[in-house]
Formats: C-alpha cells, sequence, structure tokens
C-alpha cells in the first residue's frame, strides 16, 4: 500500500496514470506495488516542485505526469527493460541462451 504523510495524499489523477502505466506489465503483484509507489513519489514531488513556482494544483498535476511521458509507452519500456534483464540474469546462470 501506498503510504505518504498527510501533505502528500496520492492524487486521484497520478493513481489514474499509474494504472494505466501498470496495467499490463508482466511483473508480480509486489513488483508493481513498489514501482507505483516509487512512481508516486516522485509524481507527488514534481508536483510540489511545480506548485513551489506558483502553478496551481491542476497544472502541476498536469505537468508532473506530462513529465512522466506516456503512460503506454512507459509500461511497454519497463516490460521490455524487465524481460530483457531477466534473460541477461538466465544467460549468466546457464538456464537459457
Amino acid at each position: 500500500m501506498i503510504r505518504l504523510d498527510k501533505r502528500q495524499q496520492p492524487v486521484k489523477e497520478f493513481e489514474a496514470y499509474l494504472a494505466r502505466v501498470t496495467a499490463r506489465l508482466s511483473l508480480e503483484k509486489t513488483e508493481i506495488d513498489e514501482l507505483k509507489e516509487e512512481w508516486l513519489q516522485h509524481l507527488n514531488d514534481r508536483m510540489h516542485h511545480y506548485l513551489a513556482q506558483g502553478f496551481t494544483e491542476q497544472k502541476a498535476i498536469e505537468m508532473a505526469i506530462e513529465q512522466f511521458g506516456d503512460a503506454e509507452l512507459l509500461g511497454a519500456e519497463v516490460n521490455r527493460s524487465c524481460v530483457s534483464a531477466r534473460k541477461s540474469l538466465l544467460v549468466k546462470e546457464g538456464l537459457c541462451g
């Protein structure tokens, strides 16, 4: 479960965005949860950065998400990276290749 302090409650737009990113990930649930927690913290940090610069909350949220990039492309890239990393590990251990 994602735990942030009171002033960093998960923003519904962030949760929806991360749901799209992780929808097709080929990872264990615990791995997905860890990624979501880390990404949510980064999104909140970016949002607070933009708020400190004087942007409205809605604009800060939009800018934070935009900086992360397209949800489907990010999810696809994470999948490719994880498959590649797992294959490398299996080759190194002599189990694949």
